[in-house]
C-alpha cells in the first residue's frame, strides 16, 4: 500500500544514492544539505509528473480552492482565477517538474531554491488554511501567516549570509511566538476541529496517485518548507551537479519533455495513467459496497439544572431523573473509522428525479455511456460530426446508449430525441468518471470494458 510515509522513505533513499555518488564524486557541499537538496530535487520532479499526467484534475482541484476563497471576500479576483485554471495548473505543474530537475542538476541552482522556497511556502500556506479552516481559524490569523510568508520570501532573497540568516530567524522567531500566542489566548482558533468546516478536504498534491488526510498534507509542507529554509540558509553552498554534462540540454529537454507529455493527456486523449475509481475493468456496483463499517459511539451532553454540570452520557446509560438534566448537545466518537467504499457518490437520475442507478448497473447487455461533466462546454464538432456516425454503428450493434450530463440540453435532446436516454449526474462525479468533455464509455453488468477521449473516436 502506498504511503506518504513510503513516498518520503523512497524518495530518501534515492536521495541518499546521489548523495553518497556525489561524495565520492568530491562534488557534495556537505552532507546533509547535499542530501536535502537531492531530496527536494526528486521529491518535486516526482509530486509533479504524477500531476502531469492529469492537468485537468488539478484545475478542478484549484477550481474547489478558488471558489472556497472567493466564499472569504475578492470573490471577483478569485473567479477571474478560476477561468484560467487550466492554464494555471499547467505552469504549476510544470514549474514544479522544472524547479526539481534543476535543483537535481544544480543548474540555476541559487535561483531553483529560491523557486523551491517560494513554492513550499505557497503550498504551505494553501494547505494550512484548508486544513485549520476546521478550527474556525481567524482573520487575523490569516492576514498575520500571509504577511509572515511574505517576509520569509523576502528575507529568502538577501545576498548577504549573515543578515540573510539574521532575518530569516528573527522571523521563525515571530512564527514560534505567533503560536504559542495562539495556543495559549485562544483567539486564532475559535471552535473545536470539525471536519466538516474544512475548505477543501483534498489538496490533490499527488494527484489521483495518492490521495492523503488533509492534516497529513499540513504537515507534509511544514516539513518540506522546513527543509526549504535550510537550503535557503545555506544557499551560497549550493554547489552544482558537476559530473552530469550538459546540464541545460537535460533542463530544457526535461521542460519540454513534460509540456507535450502535459498537452497530451489534457488535450488529445485520457490520461496515460488512470488512478481513479472509475478505471477501466472496475466493477461499478461492487467498488460501491462500504469495504468495513465504521463504529460510532454516539455521546449525549446534558446538564444538571441543580448544581450546572455537564455530564456525558451513553444511549444505553442516560439519567434515570432526567427531569433534573437538560439536553445540550450529542458527540459522535469515532471508534473504528472502518473502511469506505471506493465510489460511494455514483448516482444517475432521470429527467423527473428518478433514481436509475442500478438499473443502468445491472444491465446484462453492452451499453455505452457519452459523458459530459459541463454540457454547456461540451465540444460542439464531436455532437455535430462524429455523434451521428457513432449512433449509427450503435443503433447497428443494438446497443443500449445513454447520455449522462450534469444538466439537460434540449439541443442535443432534439437532434437525438428517441435513439438515446437522457440520464443527470453530480458534476463533481462526472469529472472523477470522465477527463474529456464528452468522452465515452462502454459498460456491462457494471465493469467499465473501455474509456475514449471523443478525440479517439
Amino acid at each position: 500500500m502506498i504511503t506518504i510515509e513510503n513516498v518520503f522513505l523512497s524518495v530518501g533513499l534515492i536521495a541518499l544514492c546521489i548523495t553518497i555518488y556525489r561524495v565520492f564524486a568530491k562534488n557534495n557541499s556537505g552532507y546533509l544539505l547535499t542530501w536535502l537538496q537531492n531530496f527536494l530535487g526528486v521529491f518535486f520532479i516526482f509530486s509533479g509528473m504524477v500531476k502531469a499526467v492529469d492537468p485537468l484534475g488539478t484545475s478542478f482541484k484549484l477550481h474547489d480552492y478558488f471558489m472556497e476563497f472567493s466564499k472569504d471576500g475578492f470573490a471577483s479576483f478569485w473567479t477571474m482565477l478560476d477561468n484560467m485554471k487550466l492554464s494555471i495548473s499547467i505552469f504549476l505543474i510544470g514549474l514544479e517538474v522544472m524547479v526539481g530537475v534543476c535543483l537535481l542538476t544544480g543548474y540555476w541552482v541559487k535561483f531553483s531554491a529560491f523557486l523551491m522556497f517560494a513554492l513550499n511556502l505557497f503550498f504551505l500556506v494553501l494547505t494550512g488554511y484548508s486544513y485549520l479552516s476546521g478550527f474556525c481559524i481567524s482573520e487575523q490569523l490569516i492576514l498575520t501567516t500571509i504577511i509572515i510568508a511574505f517576509l520569509l520570501l523576502l528575507s529568502s532573497m538577501i545576498k548577504e549570509d549573515k543578515k540573510r540568516r539574521y532575518a530569516l530567524l528573527f522571523l521563525l522567531v515571530l512564527i514560534g511566538v505567533v503560536v504559542a500566542y495562539c495556543k495559549a489566548s485562544g483567539v486564532c482558533m475559535l471552535c473545536e476541529f470539525t471536519e466538516t468546516k474544512m475548505k477543501v478536504k483534498d489538496c490533490g498534491c499527488f494527484g489521483d496517485f495518492l490521495k492523503i488526510k488533509p492534516w497529513q498534507t499540513f504537515y507534509k509542507d511544514i516539513i518540506l518548507t522546513t527543509m526549504s529554509i535550510y537550503l535557503i540558509w545555506f544557499i551560497n553552498d549550493l554547489r552544482s551537479f558537476k559530473t552530469i554534462a550538459n546540464q541545460r540540454i537535460i533542463v530544457y529537454f526535461s521542460l519540454v519533455f513534460v509540456a507535450i507529455f502535459m498537452i497530451y493527456n489534457t488535450f488529445m486523449d485520457l490520461p496515460m495513467f488512470d488512478f481513479r475509481a472509475y478505471k477501466k475493468g472496475v466493477n461499478i456496483r461492487t467498488q460501491s459496497q462500504v469495504v468495513k463499517q465504521p463504529v460510532i459511539k454516539n455521546v449525549f451532553l446534558y446538564k444538571h439544572k441543580q448544581s450546572g454540570e455537564v455530564k456525558e452520557f451513553e444511549v444505553t446509560s442516560l439519567p434515570k431523573d432526567m427531569e433534573n438534566w437538560t439536553f445540550v448537545d450529542r458527540k459522535d466518537q469515532i471508534i473504528d473509522p472502518g473502511i469506505p467504499a471506493p465510489i460511494s457518490d455514483f448516482k444517475v437520475y432521470d429527467s423527473l428525479g428518478g433514481d436509475l442507478t442500478q438499473d443502468i448497473l445491472n444491465q446484462p447487455n453492452e451499453a455505452i455511456w457519452i459523458i459530459s461533466y459541463d454540457v454547456d462546454e461540451i465540444n460542439r464538432n464531436f455532437i455535430e460530426n462524429t455523434l451521428p456516425k457513432l449512433m449509427e454503428e450503435y443503433s447497428k450493434s443494438k446497443k443500449t446508449v445513454y447520455f449522462i450530463s450534469n444538466k439537460p440540453d434540449k439541443t442535443i435532446q432534439e437532434i437525438y430525441k428517441e435513439k438515446m436516454y437522457y440520464l443527470q449526474a453530480d458534476q463533481t462525479v462526472l469529472k472523477t468518471i470522465m477527463r474529456a468533455n464528452p468522452g465515452v464509455m462502454s459498460v456491462k453488468d457494471g465493469v467499465i470494458l473501455d474509456k475514449k477521449h471523443f478525440r479517439k473516436l
